[in-house]
């Protein structure tokens, strides 16, 4: 299968017009779409994933003009390169495509080798858009993760023992950190009040502290009489963890 470099819609009226443009795109290796009206060019680039547009400007039922528009005021098709390839040699008509968007003006008939040029360019500035998004979208996703992973661990409902009032203000200075906080019950009438602070954010912070959580948990869990072999239990994982430990002693009713 051969190699495809982009994929792009040609937008003319005229079939001669577009079969050339065809061709020497193909030649190129480029993936190529026709539209032969501006309407019908929305409705592709609407369905499609196009990389670039060759647009025209006189063209039946939507003109190029009112296509820049449309894309202009999309912004989930706004940021498609779009060269306007036109017989119109008007200063203004230039002037009016670039402030509706486009990235260049080329008349008929166009220089191939400018036009191949321009459209390589606007191949790299697609691409980088591309890649921006997704890196975007993956950070998203990170952060989600790592969001669904904190909430998780922290306590749905705090305990009061006999005598205190315990309430909690949790406010991550990002939106997902490495901190968390804990109350339970230990034995001989003890509570043990954890507050905790990973260095760093993310799903590795967060991962990191729920290891944290479940050591301390196991540790109450299994009645030991101090912190210290819970601290020990951890310090293998080359993190700097600052933690506040305190036992407060209540005195139950039964």
């Amino acid at each position: 299968m051969e190699h495809k470099t982009g994929s792009i819609l040609v937008v003319d009226d005229n079939e001669i017009n577009r079969d050339l443009l065809i061709r020497r795109l193909e030649r190129q290796k480029y993936t190529v779409d026709t539209a032969s009206d501006g309407r019908e060019a929305l409705s592709m680039i609407r369905k499609g994933d196009f990389d670039v547009i060759l647009l025209d400007i006189m063209m039946p039922i939507m003109d190029g003009y009112q296509v820049l528009e449309h894309l202009k005021s999309d912004l989930s098709l706004s940021h498609i390169p779009v060269i306007v390839i036109s017989a119109i040699e008007d200063f203004n008509s230039i002037i009016r495509c670039i402030k509706l968007g486009a990235e260049d003006y080329l008349t008929k008939p166009f220089n191939s080798v400018l036009l191949k040029a321009r459209i390589k360019a606007c191949l790299e500035k697609k691409h980088l858009y591309d890649q921006q998004k997704e890196y975007q979208q993956a950070i998203q996703r990170e952060r989600e993760l790592s969001q669904r992973i904190q909430r998780s661990f922290l306590p749905g409902l705090i305990i009061q023992p006999e005598g205190w009032e315990i309430a909690v203000s949790f406010r991550p200075a990002h939106h997902v950190s490495g901190d968390f906080y804990d109350v339970f019950t230990m034995p001989n009438n003890q509570v043990g009040l954890v507050i905790a602070d990973v260095c760093g954010t993310g799903v590795e912070a967060a991962l990191f502290i729920a290891l944290v959580h479940s050591l301390l948990r196991a540790y109450a869990d299994q009645h030991c009489d101090s912190i210290e072999a819970t601290l020990h239990a951890v310090s293998f994982t080359n993190r700097y963890i600052t933690m506040y430990y305190h036992n407060l002693h209540y005195f139950s009713a039964f």
